[in-house]
């Protein structure tokens, strides 16, 4: 294969997918409609008009118990055991250099890149400066937990789920903390394997 053929690094967007990117404001509206009936009754509605992914994610964080009233992401890693990863691990030591290559070009975009592990726990980000403040308070920042069996879809947790790249917009995280921003997320492999070993994210502002 061509080494610039990535076909399981491509998303391959539904029409509803497409749609809610061409209207954004009305899809976080009527998304939003979607998600207040279904955290209500735990029934999506005949006719609902949301991406089959999400749908099943919505189904599987009621099962799991997920509070969809949720404002913040657990923390998995501790200050010292963080340090101790970015200095040992292969994929945080390389992903840390990697991203410190990219901040620059993502600094006054408005997004920012994160990487996380194969057990959804966030290592490394950079980005847009006031961002990165905006989402500290949703604790999506080094050492938090972003496993989806833990804080619903979002752009770290559902790739490493899914084995491939997916978008998560506005109101179809099941969170609510999560909903004021979209997130473009996809796997990381080993080199020269399938083996997923982290997953690359972009957010920003929905």
């Amino acid at each position: 294969m061509n080494r610039t053929e990535w076909p399981e690094n491509t998303v391959h967007l539904s029409p509803q997918g497409i749609e809610l990117l061409a209207n954004p404001g009305a899809s976080i509206s009527r998304i939003g409609r979607s998600w207040e009936a279904f955290v209500t009754s735990g029934d999506l509605k005949p006719g609902t008009e949301l991406r089959p992914v999400i749908a099943s994610r919505w189904q599987e964080c009621r099962q799991l118990g997920i509070a969809p009233e949720t404002e913040r992401a657990p923390l998995a890693l501790d200050p010292e055991r963080l340090e101790q990863l970015l200095e040992s691990d292969l994929l945080a030591r390389c992903g840390r250099r990697i991203l410190a290559h990219y901040a620059p070009m993502v600094a006054g975009t408005g997004h920012v890149i994160v990487l996380g592990d194969a057990e959804g726990r966030l290592l490394c980000s950079v980005g847009h400066q006031e961002i990165r403040d905006a989402l500290d308070a949703i604790n999506f920042t080094p050492g938090a937990l972003w496993d989806e069996r833990v804080v619903g879809p979002n752009g770290i947790g559902t790739p490493l789920s899914l084995g491939r790249p997916e978008m998560v917009f506005g109101t179809e995280h099941y969170c609510r903390g999560w909903q004021p921003w979209v997130c473009y997320g996809a796997p990381v492999r080993e080199p020269g394997g399938d083996r997923v070993i982290g997953a690359v994210d972009i957010t920003g502002a929905a």
